[in-house]
């Protein structure tokens, strides 16, 4: 009987594991498995459970703790808890760059004024 309470995907997915305690290391990791609150990363080296950490796939950051980490065949098992997940950084940057003045397009900012 299955006692998860959201479903849970395999993937293959490289990705890189900074970790936030330890002035910042970062590891490649192999994302193996993934669900909305959980994720399960192959690593080279052990890490401490309960350490803070942060994943970055593709154009995302996560960040998440070390809920467990067993040896594996192919290194360490690392299970994470999620905290925090954003999406679509590349747009987020975008727009920042935008509201300071860096990037804006002239047409659209046509009509907006400043409230200085």
């Amino acid at each position: 009987m299955e006692r998860r309470s959201e479903p849970r995907f395999e993937t293959q997915k490289t990705v890189i594991l900074t970790l936030l305690e330890e002035n910042g290391a970062t590891l490649p990791a192999l994302a193996v498995e993934f669900s909305g609150s959980g994720m399960r990363l192959i690593l080279s080296r052990s890490v401490p459970i309960g350490a803070a950490v942060k994943v970055e796939p593709d154009d995302s950051m996560i960040l998440g703790e070390v809920c467990n980490c067993q040896p594996h065949s192919s290194g360490f098992l690392v299970g994470l808890k999620l905290n925090q997940v954003l999406s679509n950084l590349s747009e987020l940057a975008r727009l920042n760059r935008r509201l300071l003045g860096e990037d804006a397009s002239p047409i659209e900012w046509i009509g907006a004024r400043s409230r200085r």
